[in-house]
This record gives C-alpha cells, sequence and structure tokens, in this order.
C-alpha cells in the first residue's frame, strides 16, 4: 500500500515531557512526572517528538528516553522491556563534521508501545551523551486506533 506510519492521536494536555531541554551528557526524568495508563492492553503509544529545533555537537551522539513503571507512585521505578527512543545523531555523509542537525520541530524520534502488562505508573527518562545537545522534546502518549 506504500502509505507511512505517521498518525498520532493525542490527548489534549497530556505529557511525559513538555518542551523539556534535552539534559547536556546527563540523565533527566520528564518534566511532567508520571502517567496512569494500566490497562490499556498495548492501546498507547508513547511518541519523543522535536518541540524545539535540535542540535547535537557530536556526530556520535546518543539520545536515550527510558520508559520507567511502577506500582505506585511513590514506590521504585523499573525500566520497561525496550527504550522508548534511542536516537543516533548520525551525520548526513559519511565523513560530515560535526555539528549535525538541527532537527526540525515536529521530527518524530522514536515511536513505542506502551507494553500491556506496565505497571500503573510510567514516567520519562530522558540522557544523552553530548554535553552541547541543544534543543527540547515533547514526550506524550498517543491512542492507537483499534
Amino acid at each position: 500500500m506504500g502509505e507511512a506510519y505517521d498518525h498520532i492521536q493525542r490527548a489534549y494536555g497530556e505529557y511525559y515531557a513538555s518542551a523539556q531541554t534535552i539534559p547536556a551528557n546527563a540523565t533527566e526524568v520528564g518534566d511532567e512526572g508520571a502517567q496512569q495508563h494500566s490497562g490499556a492492553m498495548g492501546g498507547i503509544e508513547i511518541i519523543t517528538q522535536v518541540n524545539t529545533a535540535v542540535s547535537f555537537h557530536y556526530i556520535t551522539a546518543l539520545l536515550e528516553v527510558w520508559i520507567l513503571h511502577a506500582t505506585t507512585n511513590a514506590a521504585a521505578y523499573f525500566q520497561t522491556l525496550c527504550r522508548a527512543c534511542s536516537f543516533r545523531a548520525w551525520p548526513t555523509k559519511l565523513g560530515a563534521a560535526a555539528p549535525t542537525g538541527p532537527y526540525a520541530a515536529g521530527t518524530v524520534f522514536g515511536r513505542y508501545v506502551l507494553p500491556s502488562d506496565a505497571y500503573r505508573y510510567t514516567k520519562a527518562v530522558l540522557k544523552t551523551d553530548d554535553d552541547s545537545a541543544s534543543g527540547a522534546l515533547d514526550i506524550f502518549p498517543s491512542l492507537l486506533p483499534r
């Protein structure tokens, strides 16, 4: 059929991170806190999207978004089965010099379907190994059509 998979059905105002600045060579929890999505039975996709143009200083920079889950908001959070986003800032041409980007607002870096066995509370954690990364991301749930 050749159709692109680019549908996003957002719930207004629900974010794991809203216009959150990419951490510089650090790890940070999403600025919007935890969400409750238990019982969705694989019907929720978590999307990592550029809010403000993103650039990386190093051509091998790695941006990761992890989704953690817990039984209560006060309990210890555990990592879900895999990363929600693992984006490597490879240059567009072999041998291109740093920096890479900018990646325009609206660019989707990753999509992750929340497992049906995820605990009640989930939150996002952003991590990068680039000390000069710039820009901001939105991380939010999207309802998958059934």
